[in-house]
């Protein structure tokens, strides 16, 4: 069934402005709510272990979530911090806003970078927040993989619980905040407004592509067999599990070298 699960923002002819709306709009939410506190700590135990402190952020949206890890770095290091936001369909202003709020210490890549066709070396840790299951179980077993060809660290998560109340409290969670919120975003436009207010498109979009996403959402026993397939040779290290979050939980996967090898 997930090969016909479709969500719009993943979608080449879907208006950059609706997708630019989108992209805010959960930026806001992840920066309102820090959903993924409880893997950061995760993610910082591997930095020690590989020394890997740069990040190179894949599918990152709006950016927002990298803001909560870097606050998180920056507490517990007390050092500059680096990452590269990326995007297969890039969000220019929300990025250029980012790189200024955290004085450059936060860059971003304007052209497109397509997690399915990595044919250039990024150096550095590598992050994905809710936007793996975005990718089919091919392209998420070559993501792996190609992580692991280049021996980079890797942690994905998804604060995405598959289950009906998930589904339920989401949509009435989005709508609500959604209504509320948008007048307040930089990119609300008379377009916005029409397309949010008077013909619903926007909302309709965004709460569709909600609950794709949790439908979408890999689970654990099908993560393992990505994982087997994509490090055959068992050089890596995996830590796949579950935390808490504000609304539900948090899925995620962690992969680094292991330095036994």
């Amino acid at each position: 069934m997930r090969k016909y699960l479709f969500e719009f923002e993943d979608f080449d002819w879907y208006p950059e402005s609706f997708r630019n709306i989108q992209t805010n709009f959960l930026q806001l939410i992840m920066q309102t709510f820090d959903v993924f506190i409880n893997v950061y700590p995760k993610i910082f135990k591997v930095i020690s272990l590989t020394n890997h402190k740069n990040f190179i952020d894949f599918c990152s949206g709006g950016g927002g979530v990298i803001l909560h890890l870097r606050k998180a770095y920056k507490d517990k290091y007390n050092e500059e911090f680096r990452a590269v936001l990326t995007d297969k369909y890039p969000n220019i202003e929300a990025f250029k806003k980012i790189n200024k709020s955290t004085d450059g210490e936060v860059n971003f890549r304007k052209d497109s970078v397509d997690v399915t066709e990595l044919n250039e070396n990024f150096i550095g840790f590598w992050t994905v927040f809710n936007a793996f299951h975005h990718l089919s179980p091919f392209a998420a077993t070559k993501f792996l993989n190609k992580a692991v060809e280049k021996s980079m660290p890797i942690a994905i998560a998804e604060p995405l619980d598959k289950n009906i109340i998930t589904i339920l409290f989401q949509s009435v969670f989005l709508v609500l905040f959604m209504f509320l919120s948008f007048p307040f975003l930089k990119t609300f436009t008379l377009k916005t407004f029409l397309f949010t207010y008077i013909i619903p498109v926007i909302p309709f979009c965004v709460v569709w592509d909600g609950w794709v996403s949790v439908l979408k959402v890999y689970r654990k026993n099908e993560v393992k067999k990505m994982v087997a397939i994509a490090d055959r040779d068992k050089k890596y290290i995996w830590e796949i599990g579950l935390e808490k979050h504000q609304f539900g939980k948090v899925s995620y996967i962690i992969g680094y070298q292991n330095p036994q090898i």
